[in-house]
């Protein structure tokens, strides 16, 4: 079974076909260009042993928990930035997995919370990492209104169904000032581009991914929830030397978006 459904940042109804994936269609929407799966299938994926496991290591050619190091290089320099933002505070990573990132975290001297659906990265973040993780959706943990200094979600609004909605919970848990760190896969990226069909092989082995951002419609999505966006910028496949970093990944091109942003003050 699946539905149709509105554009989650505009509300439109006009979209037009982009691309079919093995799931579906991906479409545009035709009012703020947000691009996502419509009509969309009422069972999502199970995140659990599986995902982190097999499709992790078919995509990749390790499992999760065997690309800890690489996933903690990574996070290193996203807490780099956000460091120069934010010394200290509680952070709270929403969709932490098995909590490679919010360890990092800790060893930075920052407080660390985390949200997770799956109950195998929730065992293994706090059997292994000692770490405070809530098993569920954001929205079921509890947490008070400006709980937190600062908030991540790293690869997770392509796979939430109403990333508006998760968007307005995350801003309710930040305090006014506090800052929010984003990663999603960027639909603009010279990968696709230049090496189409590669790209397209990928991406429609993807069934998970929801949404399809670029850095206009990441940043209309955080604006509309009440934050002021610092820095979109681009990282990844064909931004890793130092000047493809500079030149594709500053013109927004690679093909990874991070988007660093502050809670507005309140008025």
């Amino acid at each position: 079974m699946s539905r149709w459904i509105r554009c989650n940042i505009c509300g439109f109804d006009d979209t037009r076909h982009l691309f079919a994936i093995d799931s579906g269609s991906v479409v545009r929407c035709r009012n703020c260009g947000l691009a996502y799966q419509n009509p969309r299938p009422d069972q999502l994926t199970d995140y659990e042993e599986d995902f982190f496991l097999r499709e992790y290591r078919d995509f990749y050619g390790v499992d999760y928990v065997e690309d800890r190091e690489n996933i903690a290089r990574i996070a290193r320099r996203r807490l780099d930035a956000i460091q120069r933002l934010v010394q200290r505070g509680r952070i709270l990573d929403v969709g932490c997995a098995t909590g490679f990132f919010l360890h990092e975290a800790r060893c930075r001297g920052l407080e660390p919370w985390g949200v997770e659906i799956s109950g195998f990265a929730v065992k293994h973040a706090r059997e292994k990492l000692c770490l405070n993780v809530c098993h569920g959706p954001l929205e079921s943990a509890g947490f008070s209104s400006g709980f937190f200094d600062i908030v991540t979600l790293w690869y997770v609004l392509e796979h939430v169904d109403d990333p508006s909605g998760l968007m307005k919970e995350v801003r309710r848990v930040l305090r006014p000032g506090g800052v929010l760190g984003v990663a999603v896969p960027n639909l603009r990226s010279l990968y696709r581009l230049l090496l189409r069909r590669q790209w397209m092989e990928e991406r429609r082995k993807q069934r998970h991914h929801l949404y399809d951002f670029e850095p206009r419609t990441l940043r209309a999505l955080l604006e509309k929830s009440g934050l002021t966006v610092n820095s979109i910028n681009s990282e990844g496949k064909m931004a890793r030397s130092l000047i493809s970093r500079v030149v594709v990944g500053g013109m927004g091109l690679g093909n990874v978006l991070v988007a660093f942003a502050r809670a507005c003050e309140p008025s």
